[in-house]
């Protein structure tokens, strides 16, 4: 029978009295003496005194114990010793999950150990999620080696926070498997020849390859030892990534499902490669794993990293840089159904959203969504499909009289549902209602880890229950708007008076700034203080993709969903000598084209930046965003890949109810067609927005 996570125990002893699991500790010591080397018996008693030995219990009987010390902020592990009896029913996790739980308090940097290479446990440390850090000499006659393993705890690291970032400079970044790096190291194996490409003349100037901690723990495991020390030396040749152990454990359980069956090492590894590679941010993963390769789709989907073989990655990177060498590619296009669900899809709903990581039972899930379902009345209740049947995303919300509470928000994992559901909230949350100002907040607690992007955004603050951020739906002054505000939140009952304290010091901060407050309790408009605005001219296709979700209904197909619907977007257009800034508005002016009759006015956002730079440059830092392919960049330059592009980077997108057409433009002080970005003044825009959004009476 497996060893349960609660037969654990730690104990001390005085001088007066040695307890009897630290003799039972001994005697197992005793018996594993030749792998566990001296120890003298004064030590385990020192190491008692200061509570430094955790026993594994069976029965009240010690059947195994981790001894270990502190110094130097981390701990060091000298036993890990499990009795004959139980071994292999999983006793070491066990311990090592009661050490690491007790002394990870925000300063301890992790847990070090020691390990001759050749012995069987030194299998195990990776297993628990250790990292190979070195080897070095040991001190038996016969020359072993040992093997120091560190587990590295989430701390603030002013070094980390210091590691290069992928926009520092204008290579591309890659992280190589193991199986390239061993192919690099021997370049007169037969079958080096599509891994040594990646460091050719023609390629090396425009790269920057890195690898990821697991390569170390691959080398590990070759029983040659002069083998091992080739490769280590080799890899060691280039940058390793750094990560926080919440992000690349996250990405692990994520990606976890995607292997039917982990029970080999080099499976681990694969798997532990790719987390990795997302927690670090990094979108190429390049390899010659058939395994891994014919994951490549799923594993984007799931954490947006490209899979891709040595030849696939050189191809797109020449792509880049010898555009003219390739066809043009067509954007890639799905289909989205959305509904309330039905009482008799309740069940599989709940099967396919349920969290048990987090503790979730379905029976609990299913009772929230059979409650939302029961009560359209005072829940929102949207279930997002692709195709016929596959589940993409689950959104339950109540709405009270001044409050918004997101009360579930799942997903399926990968990259176009994160972006859909996210999407879907900020559209709901933000719905425009009369003259109101409302609390939003995240009461799905089992979903944060799911969701945290979101709540990056400015505006939200930590709550006790999660996340919450106040939507100001209404136009004013910025006195009237901090009395209005002031007023709500002394009236609020909802709100814990270290939370109403909390946000009326983060409300504070802003002082006049009207573009902050606009932002922050967006869809907020301040009067009286003027931000500029600017009527930027865009083509229908390009408006069809990044926002205008009337014109995508239009569609067969609709637009492409990870792009779409993402919360912040940029638009690539030909430079204008403007001085646009952060925090400033944009009416967006569709235009007419061929196929599509349009020329109005249909939409609000804010910008978040402009940017003027090559196409190359723009189209590596802003990729993940936007629409756009490399050869719609080249047709704004001519083929040019150092052609000038500006890029607006913008978000907080308000779509007009009413839009404003071409012919009535006069009416709003706008002379003609706009064919470039042009200046809207203060009193004009507040007509066009309160007309476009059917404010009457503001």
């Amino acid at each position: 029978m497996p060893i349960t996570p609660t037969q654990v125990s730690f104990t001390t002893c005085s001088n007066s009295h040695i307890d009897d699991r630290l003799e039972s500790a001994i005697s197992l010591w005793k018996k594993n003496r030749k792998t566990l080397g001296p120890f003298p018996r004064g030590a385990f008693e020192d190491h008692a005194k200061n509570n430094w030995i955790i026993y594994l219990l069976e029965k009240n009987k010690v059947e195994g114990y981790l001894l270990y010390r502190i110094a130097r902020n981390r701990a060091a592990i000298a036993h890990l010793c499990i009795s004959d009896e139980v071994r292999g029913q999983g006793g070491a996790r066990v311990l090592f999950n009661a050490l690491r739980t007790s002394i990870d308090d925000g300063h301890c940097r992790g847990i070090e150990v020691r390990c001759r290479s050749d012995y069987e446990i030194s299998r195990m440390w990776p297993r628990l999620g250790f990292e190979c850090i070195r080897n070095i000499s040991g001190r038996a006659k016969s020359g072993s080696e040992l093997t120091i393993w560190f587990y590295q705890f989430d701390v603030h690291d002013f070094f980390y926070d210091m590691m290069p970032r992928q926009d520092d400079d204008d290579l591309t970044w890659a992280i190589l498997d193991a199986n390239i790096i061993f192919k690099l190291s021997n370049p007169a194996e037969i079958d080096s020849e599509e891994a040594l490409a990646l460091t050719s003349d023609t390629i090396s100037p425009y790269t920057r390859y890195f690898i990821t901690p697991e390569l170390f723990v691959e080398t590990e495991r070759k029983i040659n030892v002069e083998e091992k020390k080739s490769s280590n030396k080799f890899a060691r040749k280039f940058e390793k990534i750094e990560t926080k152990r919440t992000p690349f454990e996250e990405f692990r359980n994520i990606l976890t499902p995607l292997w039917d069956n982990i029970d080999h090492d080099r499976d681990r590894s694969d798997l532990n490669h790719i987390a990795y590679t997302a927690a670090a941010g990094f979108q190429n993963f390049i390899t010659q794993d058939e395994g891994l390769l014919k994951k490549s789709e799923i594993i984007y989907d799931a954490c947006n990293v490209s899979v891709r073989r040595p030849v696939e990655f050189i191809t797109e990177l020449d792509q880049i840089e010898n555009f003219d060498k390739y066809t043009p590619r067509s954007i890639s296009r799905t289909k989205y159904h959305i509904s309330c669900p039905s009482f008799d899809e309740i069940t599989p709903i709940a099967k396919e959203f349920c969290l048990p990581s987090k503790g979730e039972k379905r029976k609990q899930l299913e009772a929230k969504i059979r409650s939302a379902v029961a009560s359209p009345d005072k829940y929102k209740i949207i279930l997002i499909s692709e195709g016929n049947d596959k589940k993409v995303a689950l959104l339950c919300f109540k709405r009270e009289k001044d409050k918004l509470s997101i009360i579930l928000m799942r997903h399926n994992g990968n990259v176009a549902s994160k972006t859909v559901i996210q999407n879907f909230t900020w559209s709901e949350i933000f719905s425009k209602t009369n003259e109101n100002i409302t609390l939003i907040e995240l009461v799905d607690s089992n979903s944060k880890h799911l969701n945290s992007e979101l709540f990056q955004f400015p505006g939200f603050i930590r709550s006790e229950k999660g996340w919450l951020r106040i939507s100001a739906n209404i136009i004013g002054s910025i006195e009237e708007v901090k009395l209005k505000i002031d007023s709500f939140l002394n009236a609020s009952n909802e709100l814990s008076q270290s939370a109403k304290g909390g946000l009326k010091r983060f409300i504070s901060n802003y002082g006049e700034s009207a573009s902050i407050y606009e932002e922050v309790f967006w869809p907020l408009k301040i009067r009286g203080k003027y931000v500029p605005t600017y009527l930027v001219p865009i083509k229908p296709v390009w408006a069809l993709h990044l926002f205008d979700k009337n014109l995508a209904e239009q569609e067969l197909w609709g637009a492409d969903p990870a792009k779409h619907f993402n919360i912040e977007n940029v638009y690539y257009r030909s430079p204008k000598p403007l001085n646009m800034a952060q925090g400033e508005r944009i009416l967006w002016y569709v235009s007419s084209s061929k196929n599509k009759r349009v020329s109005e006015i249909r939409a609000c956002s804010r910008l978040l930046e402009v940017e003027t730079n090559t196409a190359k440059k723009l189209f590596k830092k802003y990729k993940r965003l936007g629409i756009y392919q490399w050869e719609n960049l080249m047709e704004i330059t001519n083929g040019n890949p150092h052609g000038k592009v500006m890029a607006m980077r913008f978000y907080q997108t308000e779509y007009f109810k009413n839009p404003i057409t071409l012919e009535n433009f006069s009416e709003y002080g706008i002379n003609g067609q706009p064919f470039g970005p042009k200046l809207v003044g203060d009193e004009n825009f507040f007509k066009i927005y309160i007309d476009g959004m059917k404010l009457d009476g503001k």
